[in-house]
């Protein structure tokens, strides 16, 4: 999956902080929900939506949903679906109780940057 993830990443060519928060999203979202003894989505749902999920909150611009689907392997496109996506999004943001961000090294290293004058 984060191969996946990290493929998408790079075709779109997002910003290093989105690619960190979308494999963050998957994993606090597949741990929370295997303490539960739920069923994890497909691999390939899981993946897209962990990037346009990050994507929504670390880029200028939204992205689309069909265009994050073109970028699919071809043998995966039938099974994604912008109608599957927009159903484990709210499913995905409902588990993590609307908490999408973490504190990560590079915001927090940015900060301390600005704060002492060395971009």
């Amino acid at each position: 999956m984060i191969v996946l993830i990290q493929n998408l990443h790079k075709a779109k060519e997002y910003k290093e902080e989105t690619l960190h928060l979308a494999g963050s999203i998957a994993d606090r979202y597949l741990a929370s929900i295997a303490t539960k003894n739920l069923e994890a989505p497909e691999i390939m749902l899981m993946a897209t939506i962990s990037l346009l999920l990050a994507a929504k909150l670390e880029q200028p611009m939204s992205p689309s949903f069909q265009r994050m689907i073109s970028l699919l392997p071809e043998e995966s496109r039938a099974s994604v679906s912008k109608e599957k996506l927009v159903v484990i999004e709210e499913t995905i943001i409902k588990e993590l109780q609307f908490r999408m961000h973490f504190a990560g090294p590079i915001p927090f290293l940015q900060r301390f940057q600005r704060y002492f004058n060395i971009d």
